[in-house]
C-alpha cells in the first residue's frame, strides 16, 4: 500500500477521486436510506478547485482510499467499497496525523455511519455536537491537541 499526495491540477487524478467518491457515497446513501446525498453532487471539475491536501492510498495500482484535509477539517474520507475493512481509512488517518501533529482537527459524519464514528473515536476524536443536514443526523467531532 502506497500513500501519495494527489495532484488536483491533473484532471485524470480528479476523475479518479470523483469515481471513488461516487462509489463510496452511493453506498453510504444507500446505508442511510436517502435519495439525495449532497456529497454525490460534487463534480470532478469541483474537485480540481478544492483547497487543502488530498492523500490517496493505492493498493495494487488502484486508488482505494482518499482523505481530503482543509483548514483543520477532514472534508472527505472515503474507501472504495471493495477495499473496506482492510485498514485503509486507518492508514490515511495515520498519515494525516503524522503530518499535522498536535493541530486541532474537526470532522463530521452521519450518526448512522457507525464504522466512521468508531474510526474517529479510535483516533481520539470526541463528539462535539449533533445536527441535522439535509434530513440526516450528523455528528461533529473534534480532536484536540494532546499536552
Amino acid at each position: 500500500m502506497d500513500i501519495r499526495t494527489l495532484d488536483l491540477t491533473d484532471i485524470g487524478v480528479a476523475v479518479l477521486i470523483h469515481e471513488l467518491m461516487q462509489e463510496a457515497y452511493k453506498q453510504e446513501a444507500q446505508m442511510l436510506g436517502v435519495k439525495r446525498f449532497p456529497p454525490l453532487e460534487r463534480s470532478a471539475d469541483e474537485i480540481t478547485s478544492e483547497n487543502g491536501i488530498f492523500y490517496g492510498l493505492f493498493r495494487e495500482g488502484v486508488l482505494a482510499g482518499v482523505l481530503h484535509f482543509n483548514q483543520g477539517n477532514i472534508d472527505t474520507l472515503v474507501v472504495k467499497p471493495a477495499y473496506q475493512g482492510h485498514g485503509i481509512a486507518s492508514r490515511l488517518m495515520d498519515r494525516l496525523l503524522s503530518a499535522v501533529g498536535n493541530e486541532v482537527i474537526t470532522v463530521s459524519t452521519a450518526e448512522a455511519n457507525t464504522r466512521a464514528v468508531s474510526l474517529y473515536e479510535k483516533f481520539g476524536f470526541g463528539q462535539e455536537s449533533l445536527e441535522q443536514k439535509s434530513g440526516i443526523p450528523i455528528v461533529n467531532f473534534v480532536r484536540s491537541p494532546r499536552s
